[in-house]
């Protein structure tokens, strides 16, 4: 069981195409008050603003619910550059950082939302490759039909 997902991505990566242009999915995205709308409540629940939620410096604080996992965060916008990268850093020991590119195509945008992950240590991989990390893809597919 060890060796079962050596070699396997642990990145929660999505790709979408939106006929919005680059700038209105970036100003949408980097507004983490229109974050709950954008992802729903299946996945991230019990949303609290903080008292700047745009642009770099923007807080939300969100519990994670993948599968399995349930994490309690606060995200932070580190980044965000108009005309490519948003990036949201949810801090802690258990945190992550979620990053959104935008990249414009013939029709808008392109958007690839991710997370980028260290494989979980053995006994959590499993459930992590089997439960946590679908569920995680379903929850981002979702997102982006919703931008």
């Amino acid at each position: 069981m060890a060796g079962r997902f050596e070699g396997e991505s642990s990145d929660v990566v999505k790709t979408s195409v939106t006929t919005k242009s680059q700038q209105e999915v970036f100003t949408q995205l980097s507004d983490l008050a229109n974050w709950p709308e954008i992802f729903g409540d299946t996945c991230m629940t019990d949303w609290a603003q903080g008292s700047q939620t745009q642009g770099v410096g923007g807080q939300m604080a969100l519990t994670y619910r993948m599968g399995p996992m349930k994490r309690r965060l606060v995200g932070t916008i580190q980044k965000a550059e108009p005309s490519y990268v948003i990036e949201v850093d949810h801090g802690g020991r258990r945190g992550f950082v979620t990053q959104v590119q935008l990249k414009p195509n013939a029709v808008g945008t392109d958007v690839i939302l991710g997370t980028y992950l260290n494989p979980p240590p053995w006994p959590f991989k499993g459930a992590y490759y089997n439960k946590v990390k679908p569920a995680w893809e379903s929850c981002y597919s979702a997102a982006l039909r919703r931008l």
